[in-house]
């Protein structure tokens, strides 16, 4: 069988809560069962993301609110973990500091459009 695990968050990506556990655990449980897995999250600006390679496999853009917003779909280089990692490279609305909200623990005023 083969899964896509659509998130916020993965550990080791990207944590804010338990979710990042639950979506770095499940895939790897499942591959080891069989099943092909492949996770993809947002680009987020964190230490573990900005410290891999990635190779981009997809560019495009969107339109939304009269602007166009390009980006990347790009995969983990290195086969560390048991599944494929993918992450959408949109800079316009990942590459912050935080995933949900500020330093100042303020969510991100276009929250509703980067979901």
């Amino acid at each position: 069988m083969y899964l896509l695990h659509v998130s916020a968050e993965c550990v080791p990506a990207a944590k804010a809560g338990g979710l990042a556990d639950v979506v770095g655990a499940l895939p790897s449980y499942l591959t080891q069962k069989g099943h092909k897995n492949q996770v993809i999250i947002p680009k987020h600006n964190t230490k573990w993301i900005a410290t891999q390679q990635w190779q981009t496999i997809s560019t495009s853009s969107i339109f939304m609110g009269g602007i166009s917003h390009p980006y990347k779909i790009q995969k983990l280089a290195s086969k560390e973990l048991n599944y494929e990692l993918l992450v959408v490279d949109m800079p316009s609305f990942y590459h912050r500091n935080g995933i949900y909200v500020n330093e100042n623990q303020e969510p991100f005023r276009d929250s509703a459009e980067r979901s």
